[in-house]
């Protein structure tokens, strides 16, 4: 199979699931990748997403992991060449997952990809030839970037687990995120994202958050139509 086939915008009407968006929207829909830092919010709009455009929510790391996840996070540290490859082998199981599901005919919204690994990498100073991984991956239609004030990822991270790790207060120093940032834009530029989507989010309801997703990622191929 050509694995940028899925990575081409195919206009199709999406039948939005009835009272959760206000809109129906054309969008390039097979296969749509959100990324963001910890704390961003990507997971639950992911899920709203996928619910919404009838597509398969996914993510990594995969869940099939996770009895193992733990132990081997242990194992491989914090940072480096051990900890960027078990996470790259995500990445690649959950392409051949992806490849499954839209060789079936249907569609995938998957949160995160291999854009993040790469960017928490290079943010701590692993910096690995990326090419021969990537031209093994299924290329999305689109990658969106969603983007949240510090202070809002700071308070759902200490939600969500009771506590900072050392991990979260890594890239929550104001320097570490402005790395970080700038390596997901230097990712962005790669054909493997697919068209890169970068949205500003703050506190309003996921509904709200996957409606902007939406407006988004139409206006972007309204744009490619019209060219």
């Amino acid at each position: 199979m050509n694995l940028d086939t899925y990575g081409t915008f195919h206009q199709a009407e999406i039948s939005l699931v009835p009272g959760q968006l206000g809109h129906r929207a054309t969008v390039p829909f097979r296969f749509i990748v959100l990324e963001g830092l910890d704390g961003s919010g990507k997971t639950a709009v992911a899920k709203a997403l996928a619910q919404s455009l009838g597509a398969q929510y996914l993510a990594t790391p995969v869940r099939e992991f996770y009895p193992f996840r733990g132990a081997i996070d242990q194992v491989v540290g914090t940072k480096g060449l051990a900890r960027t490859l078990w996470y790259a082998t995500h990445v690649a199981v959950a392409s051949r997952q992806v490849e499954t599901i839209l060789e079936a005919g249907g569609s995938v919204v998957l949160d995160r990809y291999w854009m993040s690994t790469f960017a928490y990498a290079a943010a701590q100073g692993c910096h690995l030839p990326m090419d021969d991984l990537l031209r093994h991956l299924v290329r999305p239609c689109a990658t969106v970037l969603l983007n949240v004030p510090r202070e809002l990822r700071s308070r759902r991270l200490t939600a969500r687990q009771g506590r900072l790790d050392p991990h979260d207060l890594e890239f929550l120093d104001p320097g570490n995120e402005a790395r970080l940032h700038a390596a997901y834009r230097q990712l962005a530029t790669h054909p493997a994202a697919g068209r890169f989507v970068e949205i500003q989010l703050d506190e309003q309801s996921v509904d709200q958050d996957v409606e902007t997703v939406l407006a988004a990622l139409e206006s972007v191929f309204t744009t490619i139509a019209s060219n």
